[in-house]
């Protein structure tokens, strides 16, 4: 019997502990399998092999928010987007790795270098009160051309809306707002925006693999304008969009909700 996504929890660990002091970084989202491969002779966890890897190499003060992003897009790199690992609660991603809550605060974080699409396609900050991506019909697997739609729900927080959409071609497309222009993005708070927004249209997928569709919402102008300007057009290959960068803007507070599933013939 296949799984189906829950509709509150698809890519949020932060129900296992609501409150918790301990940090929990899974290895994969809900509806995905964990992979395993040799490793210089010796047979690890994909994700524990590049934790582990992330770990020895931190500077001190490093942020569990920079684990995440590394390790998650290390190892959705090596298993072809089928797998994403997941830290929770998304509060932890600014406190340090090496340390506990109580602790004194860690140094003050050097200045940020330039972002690229890679960074935006991997970094995590989940709350689904205030954003939540949603998939009708609700499954872990579609058929080729089985229709579906995506629902977006805003929470108290106005923005503006950015959907990367990592298609079974191996390229990531701009799923919205599909003009690329900002004012297209601007979402309002308390809302719910369907995908495709003609409510004649539905999504389906023409070829067999693997999906996987994030939404990120931006409380920045700037931020989300610096994204839209840097996304070619014509969509990016994975391994070539840490090259993709953005305009060096200050980063604001902002949420990610994100969904993956299979299509089969």
């Amino acid at each position: 019997k296949k799984r189906e996504l829950q509709a509150n929890k698809s890519d949020n660990n932060d129900h296992i502990a609501p409150g918790a002091l301990a940090c929990y970084f899974t290895a994969s989202l809900g509806n995905q399998t964990s992979g395993e491969d040799d490793f210089e002779g010796k047979r690890d966890g994909v994700f524990t092999h590049f934790l582990l890897a992330k770990l020895a190499s931190l500077s001190p003060g490093a942020r569990w928010g920079e684990v995440q992003k590394d390790v998650t897009g290390q190892v959705a790199d090596y298993m072809e987007q089928t797998q994403t690992p997941k830290l929770s609660p998304s509060s932890f991603s600014e406190l340090p790795v090496f340390g506990e809550k109580g602790d004194s605060p860690a140094p003050p974080k050097p200045e940020p270098p330039k972002r690229n699409i890679w960074d935006e396609f991997n970094e995590d900050n989940t709350e689904p009160s205030a954003l939540e991506l949603l998939m009708s019909p609700n499954k872990n697997l579609v058929k080729v051309k089985e229709k579906f739609v995506f629902e977006v729900k805003i929470g108290d927080s106005e923005g503006y809306l950015v959907l990367l959409d990592r298609d079974v071609d191996g390229k990531v497309y701009l799923l919205f707002p599909k003009s690329g222009n900002l004012e297209d993005a601007k979402v309002k708070a308390n809302s719910t925006v369907r995908l495709p927004s003609n409510a004649s249209s539905k999504y389906d997928a023409d070829t067999a693999g693997n999906e996987r569709v994030k939404a990120i919402l931006f409380t920045s102008e700037a931020t989300a304008q610096a994204l839209l300007t840097a996304f070619p057009k014509e969509g990016a290959e994975l391994r070539k969009m840490r090259r993709i960068q953005e305009a060096a803007v200050e980063r604001k507070l902002f949420y990610t909700s994100t969904l993956s599933f299979g299509v089969e013939n």
